[in-house]
């Protein structure tokens, strides 16, 4: 009625919202397609979209929500499914998932680039791999998305998968010729990203496919720091079942014993130990593996140290022995240990 009275179908409110963006955000295809056949402008952006201000088209708006409906009548109303907007996505990248197949084939089809990137560099491919829609990798893998491409900081649609868990997309990548060895700006693998978060089927795939399993970071980090830093204990026992140096250091001067003693992590601690490690290393400020247990009141772990041997009354480079730091932080369990052991009461610090 009111179009029908000579209403402006083009007038936008406060928030740069036309009646025709309106209508689309709540899902009402026949009040929008009234405003299309009344001339409302399919390719319009938003000043403000309804969340924020991105510039996104009537397209963006119907894809973030999934209606193939919508999108159907308005790429045939002449959406352009290759519009971006200022942070470069276009409808393809905000499609929900593996749901939405049907849109995502749509909107390739009409002229969306599967390779397009956002401002950070992500491609749909990344967007898939990073949040598990495995079908939508499927798909633009068939239709040609660069498997390789990176973004700004270096990162693979693989890294994403190996950080996030998703193995059956991270198994994709890898049968399609991905890189197991690609590293980011600061030299990270997939296969530390699946280390630092605990997801052994990723790692184990990884380590069967003959990754380099004590590649390092810049920080001198392998692998197998992440996952004993994490407590991640199965990666731990698949890394070193490899043969990988138990012993390295960070460029802290860290060994895997050093991370999981200060962390707590007594099952990777044990291993380590089994193994023969060094257990009186010491870090670039001096602390070995029973500093850093002590101080941060880790018993269990300060009892295998002790049974092994080690040096009760070693002092770090502040002259600070373990009974030090166990009496400044209170660990009371582990002061009375330390003085059965026959540790000496009377030294001092470099604060005396």
């Amino acid at each position: 009625m009111l179009v029908e009275k000579g209403a402006n179908v083009t007038v936008v409110d406060k928030d740069g919202l036309t009646p025709l963006h309106l209508a689309l955000k709540n899902s009402h295809l026949e009040v929008a397609m009234m405003l299309l056949d009344k001339g409302a402008d399919v390719n319009v952006a938003s000043i403000h979209n309804y969340k924020d201000r991105q510039g996104r088209t009537l397209l963006d708006v119907a894809s973030e929500n999934g209606r193939l409906d919508i999108v159907k009548m308005l790429v045939d109303k002449g959406a352009d499914a290759a519009a971006t907007t200022k942070y470069g996505s276009m409808p393809l990248h905000l499609v929900p998932g593996d749901g939405y197949l049907k849109t995502s084939n749509m909107l390739i089809e009409t002229g969306a680039d599967s390779r397009a990137t956002l401002k950070h560099g992500w491609t749909p491919l990344h967007e898939a791999s990073a949040n598990g829609r495995s079908e939508v990798v499927r798909m633009l893998l068939e239709r040609g998305a660069d498997i390789m491409a990176i973004d700004k900081d270096d990162w693979t649609p693989l890294h994403l998968a190996s950080r996030n868990g998703y193995s059956k997309i991270a198994k994709m990548l890898l049968e399609r010729g991905a890189d197991i060895m690609a590293i980011d700006k600061d030299d990270w693998t997939p296969l530390h990203l699946a280390s630092r978060n605990g997801h052994s089927k990723i790692a184990k795939m990884l380590l069967e496919m003959g990754v380099d399993a004590g590649a390092v970071t810049k920080h001198r980090s392998t692998p197998l720091h992440e996952a004993s830093r994490n407590g991640h204990s199965k990666i731990a026992k698949m890394l070193l079942e490899m043969g990988v140096d138990a012993g390295a250091v960070t460029k802290h001067r860290l060994t895997p014993l050093h991370e999981a003693s200060r962390n707590g992590h007594s099952k990777i601690a044990k291993m380590l130990l089994e193994r023969g490690m060094d257990i009186e290393v010491v870090n670039d400020t001096g602390r070995m593996p029973l500093h850093l247990a002590s101080g941060n009141g880790y018993l269990k772990i300060v009892k295998m140290l002790l049974d092994k041997g080690v040096d009760a009354r070693a002092v770090t480079k502040y002259r600070s022995t373990p009974l030090h730091l166990a009496s400044e932080y209170g660990h009371m369990k582990i002061v009375k240990m330390l003085l059965e052991r026959g540790v000496g009461i009377m030294a001092i610090d470099k604060d005396d």
